[in-house]
């Protein structure tokens, strides 16, 4: 998601990666605070639940050039997925998945309707390709829970944002591909204001542009956001 910084100018720059200097070891259990029980936030987990949510995007949205807006709070659903499908594959170590899932967020914020249907075909036979098991809950009610387990989980592992963010402003730790990615559930890679939860998707906008703006204020207040939006799932 990250190449080697966080950006600041816009959200597209946010498909740039930062190298991995480490990986969860096991998924975890939440139940409550709006967490999904036995969620996979694993790297691996996040991937498989890019290949799952891609399967969702174009059997129930249709491919990319059928979708009506992708920007906004009246975007189409399926294009906050596959905006979300670009943040996980962006995330994983797989260079292929990873030059996709760039390719995808991208395409999104440009609305360049060929390349996000490419796209998302490209993701889906990769995770064909890789035997990915597509067992995730990726009902509109499960993305909303795999958010919440991400940033919940991310709070609780890894503390204030001055613990992870050094004083040159260089995130020290993979898993915020962990909290990009929840906001993209959100609506925060696509701008769209989620009309039934607006105090969820205000808090993802707001983390996604303090990650980018390394505020470590604004992030550690969003996460908190997030959280109190989260219990009232």
């Amino acid at each position: 998601m990250f190449r080697n910084t966080l950006t600041q100018k816009s959200p597209s720059n946010l498909t740039k990666r930062v190298t991995p200097v480490a990986v969860l070891a096991a998924s975890i259990v939440l139940v409550g605070c709006g967490g999904s029980a036995e969620a996979d936030i694993t790297s691996e987990g996040r991937l498989a639940y890019a290949c799952t949510l891609t399967d969702h995007v174009l059997e129930e949205h249709g491919d990319p050039d059928s979708l009506g807006a992708f920007m906004g709070h009246e975007a189409d659903p399926g294009a906050r997925e596959t905006a979300t499908v670009g943040m996980l594959a962006n995330g994983s170590d797989n260079e292929t998945f990873a030059a996709i899932g760039s390719t995808l967020v991208e395409s999104v914020q440009l609305f360049n309707p060929e390349e996000l249907t490419s796209g998302l075909y490209d993701i889906q036979a990769a995770c064909e390709d890789s035997g990915i098991s597509k067992t995730a809950d990726v009902s509109h009610q499960g993305q909303l829970d795999y958010a919440c387990t991400l940033t919940h989980h991310f709070r609780q592992e890894h503390g204030l944002a001055a613990e992870w963010i050094d004083e040159q402003g260089q995130p020290g730790w993979s898993g915020v591909v962990e909290l990009a990615s929840a906001a993209a559930l959100v609506g925060a890679a696509n701008g769209q204001i989620l009309a039934e939860h607006p105090e969820l998707s205000e808090a993802g906008i707001d983390l996604l542009n303090a990650l980018q703006r390394r505020d470590l204020e604004v992030i550690d207040n969003s996460l908190e956001a997030f959280d109190s939006a989260c219990a009232e799932l």
